[in-house]
């Protein structure tokens, strides 16, 4: 697993980023999503709430990869490659992510999931590419 830094864990952290995660599925075909839920659990994982993301959890139920994309107001963007270590739909961890989904948007989720952080890059036009992580 590889270590978010502390900008990368900010980025994720800023409500007004657009966040889109990209998975592919067995054929190849790759899906992108606007997953404005992905948030850092510490420095090596993150979670994202599943309450409309279909193909998006198909893919991820069946290889588990994903690619996260975060771009910030002030134009910062990171990504991170990753790995889908499951879906949790009820304990503490999915209780407060539900609650915090629906106080913004009045829905419930499925479940939350979890992704291990295996690298991590700049994707900004100063330092395009670099590998952070």
């Amino acid at each position: 697993m590889a270590k978010m830094p502390k900008e990368v864990i900010d980025a994720l952290g800023n409500e007004h980023a657009l966040k889109m995660m990209a998975t592919v599925n067995e054929a190849g075909i790759p899906n992108a999503a606007v997953i404005a839920t992905v948030t850092a659990l510490g420095e090596d994982m993150i979670a994202f709430a599943d309450f409309r993301m279909r193909k998006t959890r198909e893919n991820l139920d069946k290889n588990g990869k994903f690619a996260v994309t975060v771009l910030t107001p002030d134009l910062k963007a990171y990504q991170i490659k990753g790995k889908c270590e499951g879906f949790q739909d009820q304990g503490p961890l999915a209780e407060a992510v539900n609650e915090l989904v629906y106080s913004k948007v009045r829905m419930q989720i499925k479940a939350v999931g979890l992704g291990s952080v295996e690298e991590v890059y700049s994707v900004s036009m100063q330092n395009p590419g670099e590998k952070l992580a």
